[in-house]
């Protein structure tokens, strides 16, 4: 019979040995897609529920209160993904793409999109044409102060960059490519992008075929930047750039004709 010694080392070293947990990865793509469309459904209610607890909610006439609006908006939806992150096991940095970029990837993103809004105001110019955007975000009334320019332009600028690229190119792109492949999720993001932005080419009950070529094309070049940088960061501020410039266009386009 074997000393009772090693019967209670054998029994502490089994003691000691923890079952190993098993990680959750990067939901799939089709439920990522899940998640995204959820955001955006549930915007509405969160909204209704910040109005409730007295926060500014559906404001309109611009300033402080609207700023206020579209902060909670956007948070809202972004609030959901965080969730859905959350209940994976991987980072939330990781996940969304949220890393620090290469300096050169920056330069090289704004210098491609302000170029290329450049070359359009050059053409709409040449062909002697009034590009009006009419209702497009970030615009203001005439004669509106510094304050309220900054606000009425910080939902087009900032918080639509950073929730949409957080979603499209950190979330969404995290789903297709862990099952896909990053070909398959500059793609697919890309399809999708353009379909959320349905308010934009769908108008009295036709489509705007041109509209629905801009957006598949800026989601093809967000999602190339995003390929080439491994960050979200950079489709961020070539997004923002972007918003900017299509905002600007037609006051640049008045004053230089």
């Amino acid at each position: 019979m074997p000393p009772l010694v090693h019967r209670r080392g054998d029994a502490a070293a089994a003691a000691s040995v923890r079952p190993v947990p098993v990680l959750r990865g990067p939901w799939g793509a089709v439920l990522s897609l899940a998640w995204v469309v959820l955001a955006f459904a549930a915007e509405p209610p969160l909204r209704d529920a910040a109005a409730a607890m007295g926060l500014p909610a559906r404001a309109g006439g611009g300033g402080l209160p609207q700023a206020l609006d579209s902060l909670a908006a956007w948070g809202s939806i972004l609030l959901v993904v965080v969730l859905a992150v959350r209940l994976t096991d991987v980072p939330l940095r990781d996940y969304l793409g949220w890393r620090r970029p290469r300096p050169g990837d920056l330069v090289l993103a704004a210098g491609f999109v302000l170029t290329l809004y450049g070359a359009l105001v050059a053409i709409t110019l040449l062909a002697d044409t009034a590009a009006v955007h009419a209702g497009r975000p970030g615009r203001t009334a005439p004669g509106a102060g510094p304050v309220a320019v900054v606000l009425a332009w910080s939902s087009t600028v900032l918080l639509a960059p950073i929730v949409e690229e957080s979603l499209f190119r950190g979330f969404l792109w995290r789903g297709i490519a862990n099952r896909h492949g990053v070909a398959a999720a500059l793609v697919l993001t890309s399809v999708v992008f353009a379909a959320f932005h349905w308010g934009y080419w769908m108008r009295g009950g036709g489509i705007d075929l041109l509209s629905v070529v801009h957006y598949l094309v800026m989601g093809g070049v967000l999602g190339a930047f995003r390929l080439a940088s491994g960050s979200t960061l950079v489709p961020m501020v070539a997004h923002g750039l972007a918003n900017a410039s299509l905002a600007a266009f037609p006051t640049v386009v008045t004053a230089l004709a």
